[in-house]
């Protein structure tokens, strides 16, 4: 958008120099409240993404009207979503605000496959083309994650389970705030055995298991005004 403005006022300027005048427009990105926004907006709060409401970011994603999460076998395993039917590729994928999406990929897209809840404080989910707020790449909508910010006294969280076909998983999360500077930090471990993703009966008998450790952190200082 800036570039095409740019274009335009060089062009007048070259037919009427004494009348010209350089445009500028920028559209907010995601400073906007969520009650301001559109409805094509969804926005999972604190209670929806605790830790232990579900392993992983994709889990939560399929309870969002409009979304498709496609999966490619069991945990761990390549998977996609799909904002209004439009390609994987066309949904930008931010993490606070700073895009993520695999530059490497030949489509662009982002795996949300081992993508932990922990150090999430919310969720914004934009439905639709979104290209004049938040650039290239958002013809199907943008899924911005918002990470924990350190705030108050320390606080310390920890979580474990354990299910069928050898299956743990462990979370452990601390934030807080010391004078200017904040800080939280989300460390994660998810493993388990797994099952044969393709039938048996075909000779399918090895199972796709997943190990997986991850860690967020997010720093704030805050510099004294002069």
């Amino acid at each position: 958008m800036r570039g095409i403005w740019r274009l335009s006022t060089l062009c007048a300027l070259a037919i009427s120099p004494a009348y010209a005048q350089e445009i500028l427009v920028e559209a907010p990105r995601i400073d906007e409240n969520a009650t301001d926004s559109s409805r094509s907006t969804s926005v999972l709060g604190p209670e929806a993404v605790l830790p232990e409401r579900a392993a992983t970011i994709s889990s939560l994603l399929r309870a969002v009207p409009g979304l498709d999460v496609a999966q490619q076998g069991g945990p761990g395993q390549t998977t996609s979503i799909f904002i209004r039917g439009a390609r994987s590729e066309d949904t930008l994928v931010l993490i606070d605000g700073i895009e993520v999406n695999d530059p490497m990929s030949p489509s662009s897209g982002f795996d949300f496959s081992s993508l932990s809840p922990d150090n999430v404080e919310r969720i914004e989910v934009y439905r639709g083309p979104q290209g004049v707020r938040f650039g290239a790449g958002a013809l199907g909508g943008v899924i911005n994650i918002v990470t924990t910010e350190g705030q108050g006294p320390a606080k310390l969280k920890y979580l474990a389970e354990g299910g069928s076909y050898r299956s743990f998983r462990e979370g452990l999360g601390v934030s807080g705030q010391h004078e200017a500077f904040a800080y939280s930090l989300g460390l994660s471990h998810v493993q388990s055995r797994g099952f044969s993703a393709a039938a048996t009966s075909y000779g399918n008998t090895e199972a796709d298991g997943i190990l997986s450790s991850a860690a967020s952190t997010k720093l704030r200082w805050e510099l004294p005004s002069r």
